[in-house]
């Protein structure tokens, strides 16, 4: 705790319950009635430019669970801003979340379950009915107080029916317990709780996590893709009749769940009672007084503590693998990198004084592809699939730039003649090359009136000279470096300000010389190509990964993403008289300036927006 922080708000510091982030929870009094509440804060006035969604998603958290009054949640008392902190004081309870009790190996007994599940479901019930969806249910999130009473905390990435904070193609949560749809980016509701209920009772039911990987991405993967395993499988203890209840819980497609959290407490009702009926034509014992088991389930949530005490609605939760983010972050969906083994990002090297510098990549796994309600979606950026790079890899820092193909073409003779440009429309203009593409550039631009030919002779050209394998990106590689952890924010023509700030997008500045044009609302200063390294790196070191110009690939044209390779290679195979394209260009409009966008072309076309950057294993 601050040393000098004694007081927030009204309310007097006690002690630091835990700290997240964004943000600090304590254990405070409100000396007004004399009762300790527990305050979660977190500081205004960061630079980020998700900032201003954080703090609007901190105040709207107040605003979703404050409206909440029932025996199962905690209670929301206040929202305010002192200090240049913003604060909830909420209710302080005493006792032990689930994944405390799961990582003591506390036994469970089906009668505990059942109260457990039908508390969390009333819950829901209640709050669903006032038209807040909670879209966190996990262990963590579930709180048993001295007395036994369950207790549902964090509504802090819930959202309201009614708000438009939080758009389809976000995901809030933590992605072991989150349902597909909502890994998807699609639209979530009620039925999205119903899935993590299930999944947090296949977890009591069995001691095991349901979903669990060595990454976020393949997480991902498992939810979307992999049935869950009938509990009575995994603890013969399990009644059978648990089985269905279980799998239509967690069933993949909303509409086959339940589709309220009565019918599911029904359901459970219903199926316990089926065990009892059995048991007592068995002779056996009655629910809750037969065997019980012990928990052996590795839990990474760590809700925030101190001592013995837990502290509800209080835990900051990372939900991304190598990004540290508060769990009430908006995060684009499928785009999670998750970092395993290689070097770090950043690392960077040059085989010769005008060679490329070349910035080093960990391996990993990421989502590629986008989900279907992604804006601007087109039907080749499906379906969505896991895919490893399980290898370390270096890939160009920019784009191989005037400067660097210069060298090329002196040594090689390389003209690369005849060039498409635009004046008022795309046409052929045989005076046209890399050298001339119809405006003006300095040699620290990425080169341009580049054909995949073109790129295929470079690298070609690169590897001799310097005796090492250069070569194009695969596709596969070339998103897995522009995601780089997180999506790329810079061609969002809903956040027009920051688009400008991490890329050169067809601007203002570009609808001024050219009318008529589909352009994003900034300035980026630049109507054609920028010098490469104008703006912000992403999260490995990269630059102009979206924007500036678009990039060549190494592989043929597919219609679609299905039996492509998923171990990081270029697809061979396909219509191989067109070549992949991606990232967008300063030209473009702003639906094509997207890490999923797939463009193709014939391999000798040329184009005023066509560059390229270059790969090789280090």
């Amino acid at each position: 705790m601050d040393a000098e922080l004694k007081k927030i708000g009204k309310y007097e510091i006690v002690a630091p319950l835990g700290k997240g982030a964004m943000g600090v929870v304590y254990k405070a009094l409100d000396p007004m009635i004399n009762r300790f509440v527990a305050l979660k804060t977190i500081q205004l006035g960061f630079t980020q430019p998700q900032d201003d969604d954080v703090a609007l998603r901190f105040h709207r958290e107040a605003q979703a669970a404050g409206n909440l009054n029932h025996q199962n949640i905690v209670g929301i008392y206040e929202y305010g801003e002192d200090a240049g902190r913003a604060f909830i004081a909420m209710q302080y309870v005493q006792g032990s979340t689930l994944v405390d009790l799961l990582k003591g190996h506390h036994r469970f007994s089906l009668e505990d379950i059942h109260r457990i599940m039908n508390s969390v479901l009333a819950a829901l019930d209640y709050s669903h009915r006032m038209g807040v969806i909670h879209r966190d249910i996990k262990p963590g999130n579930i709180m048993l107080d001295s007395a036994g009473t369950v207790k549902v905390m964090d509504f802090g990435i819930a959202r309201i029916e009614s708000s438009d904070l939080t758009q389809a193609g976000t995901i809030l949560g933590t992605p072991g317990y989150m349902s597909p749809e909502q890994l998807l980016g699609e639209t979530v509701d009620l039925r999205s709780d119903l899935y993590s209920a299930g999944v947090v009772l296949y977890e009591l039911l069995t001691g095991e996590r349901a979903f669990t990987g060595s990454s976020f991405a393949s997480v991902i993967y498992k939810v979307i893709n992999n049935d869950l395993s009938p509990p009575s499988q995994l603890k013969p203890t399990v009644p059978g009749s648990l089985d269905a209840l279980v799998a239509r819980a967690c069933a993949k497609k909303a509409g086959d769940r339940y589709q309220t959290a009565a019918e599911f407490s029904a359901g459970l009702d219903h199926a316990l009672a089926i065990r009892a009926d059995d048991q007592r034509e068995a002779g056996a014992a009655p629910a809750g007084t037969g065997p019980q088991w012990e928990s052996d389930a590795t839990i990474t949530d760590q809700p925030v503590r101190t001592g013995k005490k837990w502290v509800a609605a209080a835990a900051l939760m990372v939900v991304t693998a190598g990004i540290a983010l508060a769990s009430w972050f908006m995060l684009p969906v499928g785009r999670e990198v998750s970092q395993t083994t290689g070097s770090p990002p950043g690392t960077t090297f040059r085989d010769c004084d005008t060679c490329p510098e070349m910035v080093v990549l960990p391996a990993g796994q990421f989502v590629q592809g986008s989900p279907e309600t992604e804006p601007d979606r087109q039907a080749n950026e499906g379906p969505q699939r896991l895919v490893a790079i399980d290898y370390a890899l270096a890939v160009s820092r920019y784009e191989i730039t005037r400067g660097e193909f210069a060298r090329f073409s002196a040594e090689t003779g390389h003209d690369g003649a005849g060039c498409r440009t635009y004046d008022g429309s795309w046409a052929m203009d045989a005076g046209r090359n890399w050298q001339s593409p119809g405006f003006a550039q300095a040699d620290t631009h990425p080169a341009t009136c580049i054909s995949w030919n073109d790129a295929q002779s470079y690298v070609n050209w690169l590897a001799e000279t310097t005796g090492r394998a250069y070569r194009l990106l695969s596709a596969s590689e070339w998103e897995y470096a522009a995601l780089a952890g997180m999506a790329p924010v810079g061609a969002s023509a809903t956040e027009p300000d920051r688009a400008c700030e991490t890329a050169n997008v067809a601007d203002r500045s570009t609808a001024a010389t050219y009318p008529g044009w589909d352009t994003i609302d900034c300035g980026d200063n630049y109507v054609h190509t920028a010098p490469v390294g104008s703006f912000q790196a992403n999260a490995f070191g990269i630059h102009d990964m979206i924007g500036n110009v678009f990039e060549w690939v190494a592989d043929c044209w597919n219609d679609t993403y299905t039996n492509a390779p998923s171990d990081g290679s270029a697809w061979r195979d396909g219509d191989c008289g067109y070549r992949v394209l991606r990232g967008g260009s300063w030209f473009t409009p702003p639906g094509y300036v997207r890490a999923s966008f797939r463009n193709r072309f014939a391999p000798d076309y040329r184009s005023s927006s066509f560059g390229f950057r270059v790969a090789r294993m280090p």
